[in-house]
């Protein structure tokens, strides 16, 4: 499935990620990823590694390297947000974008009470400035060097 706001492997690699609930290298996500290339093959582990390194500086995962382990030359990877926080953004940023959100709100969810959809358009306080993109819920993580 994909994520709104992600690209289809950001969006399996996340999903396996908030499924995994632990820190994992890259070798790890790509032995276990349930994704497929184009051409049905499944993707280099440079290719995840870039991937994960990019999903790392939107702020979705976080990263470290882990002196009690024998390897400590990997980055351990493990999502800086849940799921639920992430896609609550992705939603609360559509709504931002409407002119009238309830109106969005009442053709999503049709079987809503209307009365239930007003008061949930009008608990939300008013936003002095934008939201971020529903890509990016939360600033960036503070950067860690690189390894020499």
């Amino acid at each position: 499935m994909i994520v709104p706001g992600l690209g289809p492997l950001e969006s399996a690699i996340m999903t396996f990620v908030w499924d995994a609930g632990q820190p994992l290298t890259v070798g790890a996500v790509c032995d276990q990823l349930d994704y497929r290339t184009g051409n049905g093959g499944e993707p280099a582990y440079t290719t995840v590694m870039t991937v994960m390194n990019i999903l790392w500086r939107k702020g979705l995962l976080t990263r470290a390297k882990h002196s009690h382990r024998s390897d400590t030359r990997r980055w351990w990877y493990q999502a800086r947000i849940s799921r639920e926080t992430y896609l609550a953004g992705v939603i609360a940023a559509v709504l931002d974008c409407a002119p009238d959100p309830t109106a969005v709100l009442l053709r999503a969810f049709p079987t809503a009470v209307a009365s239930q959809v007003s008061r949930l358009s009008v608990a939300r306080p008013a936003q002095a400035a934008p939201r971020r993109p529903a890509a990016a819920p939360l600033p960036p993580a503070p950067r860690q060097a690189a390894p020499p």
